[in-house]
């Protein structure tokens, strides 16, 4: 009869190590003893906490997309590694991070260019019933329709007799038949006052002269209590010009007005 072939619990030569075969080839998997922190989940919370840089501009909203990735990507990995690797927590803060980031970020541009739109809009209809009422021969109502700057530096009498007047028996120009813009303003924050401003183009259209002839004229307007106002003028109510004078084509063929806010 053939001997019997040794194996590592028969072989006396083998002493303790006889038991070795014994032990689960999976012994140790799961213990923290010997699992490690997952590098993708710990990227993922630096690029989350980065992400915070989308509030201040959209730009930034890529950090927040590539850190929801990483963290999908970092749970994905340490969920089939099968205990070997650690770290779900860091990669669901990292998701959470990234996900509130760019929604509170994507809240605040959106609503920025709502914001902007209504601006533009509420600004083009202020300037269409401004030269409404003064081709209606309603100054006095158009007046009120400037912000109180602009009643510092230009009386009604002013006002009434730029547009009323001097406008109107210009002979190249003849009295004004309405104003409109081309919706395109500039709006920024009034260091000084914390007030929003906004820039842009006028157009009048006269008697005499409309359409794409019409006076073109830059135009500023100021926000109080949430109510655009027209701030200033600066072509017919120049800050240095005659207190009233008589029609002249002036820069763009407008005639020159009496003084006003800078």
């Amino acid at each position: 009869m053939a001997d019997a072939p040794l194996t590592p619990s028969s072989d006396p030569h083998l002493g303790n190590l006889a038991g070795l075969h014994r032990m689960s080839r999976t012994a140790g998997l799961g213990s923290n003893e010997y699992t490690a922190v997952n590098t993708t989940s710990v990227v993922a919370v630096i690029v989350a906490a980065a992400s915070a840089l989308a509030l201040v501009t959209p730009f930034f909203l890529l950090l927040a997309v590539l850190g929801v990735v990483l963290a999908t990507v970092a749970i994905v990995q340490i969920r089939s590694s099968n205990g070997t690797q650690t770290g779900l927590p860091l990669a669901i803060i990292a998701l959470l991070l990234s996900v509130g980031f760019s929604g509170v970020s994507g809240y605040k541009y959106f609503s920025g260019i709502a914001q902007e739109r209504a601006d533009f809009r509420q600004i083009d209809e202020l300037v269409g019933h401004f030269g409404k009422l003064i081709a209606e021969g309603k100054s006095a109502e158009a007046y009120e329709l400037t912000d109180t700057r602009f009643k510092e530096q230009v009386t009604l009498p002013q006002f009434q007799n730029l547009f009323d007047e001097q406008l109107a028996k210009a002979p190249t120009l003849g009295a004004l038949q309405g104003m409109r813009t081309n919706k395109l303003f500039v709006i920024e924050s009034d260091p000084d006052s914390g007030l929003r401003m906004a820039i842009g183009n006028g157009y009048l259209d006269t008697k005499l002269r409309s359409g794409d002839d019409a006076i073109k004229t830059e135009m500023r307007f100021r926000n109080k209590d949430n109510q655009w106002r027209v701030f200033a003028i600066p072509q017919f109510f120049a800050g240095k010009a005659a207190a009233a004078g008589a029609a002249s084509g002036g820069a763009g063929g407008a005639p020159a007005g009496p003084a006003g806010p800078p």
